[in-house]
């Protein structure tokens, strides 16, 4: 199996231990579809790497793991994050008043998003956002609005009442969304209620939405469901799991995959 594969198993293990601080063997085994032998060995692997500790009969997240941080998932499938960041970056166009969300893909959208600036594909364009990520990026070479607030360091992105607020008046012609969990079922989930109610603005104030997620995301149900599939107008992700781009496609989902 080759590492990405592997990558995608222990992301969505990690997110689903963000949720119940603890596995079972056989419900890990469930979750993802793998035999017992195949569960122990990533066990193995992730508590090597110190991103869980294996108790009796499962698994336990680490303590240093208990909560999100930027830097702990930046370098994490990078090359994916690369080519959807590239990929969204084609769908906005001259004269767009767009909104760009947090997370660790967003920032390779807004690099792209500068390349075709700086290379006058796009002129006329309005960016928000409250991420500094993305600010720090952009800042260079377009004008961009930051909403402000309380700032989250973990994140390194605005939020609470002060930014919602600022949010409300707003209206985008796109935004463009990351997302802890996709399910058809569960719809777009989050960890926390302070991300939740400021995506709920974006995406409720936006003509057009689209999430950026790698494979990863996919089945998995986070903690605040934020929305539900069918009200977006595209996923934009990898290619790493054909099975599940097939699901939302037939569930009228538009999903856009990035090419290598």
């Amino acid at each position: 199996m080759n590492r990405t594969a592997i990558q995608d198993r222990k992301n969505k293990l990690l997110d689903a231990l963000k949720m119940t601080s603890k596995i079972s063997v056989e419900d890990a085994m469930s979750f993802l579809g793998v035999s017992r032998s195949t569960i122990c060995r990533l066990f193995a692997d992730m508590e090597s790497e110190g991103l869980i500790t294996r108790v009796q009969g499962g698994a336990a997240l680490a303590r240093d793991n208990l909560e999100y941080t930027y830097e702990r998932f930046e370098s994490v499938l990078v090359d994916e994050k690369r080519r959807i960041g590239f990929a969204a970056a084609k769908l906005v166009s001259d004269g767009d008043n767009i909104f760009l969300g947090n997370g660790t893909t967003l920032p390779h959208m807004c690099i792209a998003l500068a390349k075709r600036i700086e290379e006058k594909e796009l002129g006329r364009l309005q960016v928000f956002t409250n991420s500094l990520i993305n600010l720090n990026i952009l800042s260079k070479v377009t004008g961009i609005f930051l909403i402000g607030g309380e700032y989250y360091q973990q994140h390194h992105d605005f939020r609470g009442y002060m930014a919602e607020e600022a949010m409300k008046p707003l209206h985008f012609s796109k935004c463009f969304l990351g997302a802890n969990g996709i399910d058809i079922d569960g719809g777009l989930t989050t960890l926390d209620f302070s991300s939740a109610r400021l995506t709920r603005l974006a995406f409720g104030g936006s003509s057009q939405k689209y999430i950026l997620a790698d494979s990863s995301k996919f089945g998995i149900i986070s903690s605040i469901r934020y929305a539900s599939v069918e009200g977006i107008n595209g996923i934009i992700t990898d290619g790493n799991d054909a099975s599940y781009v097939e699901k939302l496609r037939q569930a009228g989902v538009r999903v856009i995959v990035a090419g290598k």
